[in-house]
């Protein structure tokens, strides 16, 4: 894939639905775990630590 890339010049190139799935997906990543933090701050905390 990269090498395809790299040979019909595709690094330019900016897909529009890739940026966009990707930034939902990080959404919806960052709402699920606001989600957890919320419910009980304390014990995630000192879970992430």
């Amino acid at each position: 894939m990269a090498i395809e890339a790299v040979s019909s010049g595709g690094f330019d190139e900016v897909h529009a639905d890739f940026l966009s799935k990707s930034r939902q997906a990080c959404y919806k990543a960052l709402d699920a775990f606001m989600l957890v933090w919320r419910r009980n701050p304390i014990k995630n905390l000192l879970k992430l630590l």
